[in-house]
């Protein structure tokens, strides 16, 4: 669903003309910033703020440290990478392969 969305999200922005926000944008720089950490490690510490926020809140979300902790940790990684996957989907078919509609399978 996530996915979806951010997939979607790109084909709204090139049919209005717009730019995205910060906000849309943070999980796709999350995860470019996850992936330079590859090439040199000076890169690690916006991913570990990262953590140590989505740590935060998990902590914050389960009503202290337990077994939920970490499944919401889990749970906010997963959400930002699907997000960051959608997108860049969203960029190679609208941008790249110029492509005009939204093609999802609806069935469930």
């Amino acid at each position: 669903m996530i996915f979806q969305y951010a997939h979607a999200k790109v084909h709204v922005m090139k049919k209005h003309k717009t730019l995205p926000t910060l906000k849309s944008m943070f999980p796709v720089l999350l995860w470019i910033i996850t992936l330079l950490t590859l090439i040199h490690p000076i890169f690690i510490c916006p991913y570990v703020a990262y953590l140590f926020i989505a740590f935060y809140y998990s902590i914050k979300m389960s009503s202290g440290i337990n077994k939920s902790t970490v499944l919401y940790l889990y749970g906010f990684i997963g959400i930002h990478f699907a997000y960051f996957i959608g997108f860049i989907k969203g960029i190679i078919d609208y941008f790249i392969r110029n492509e005009n509609e939204i093609k999802f399978n609806h069935t469930r």
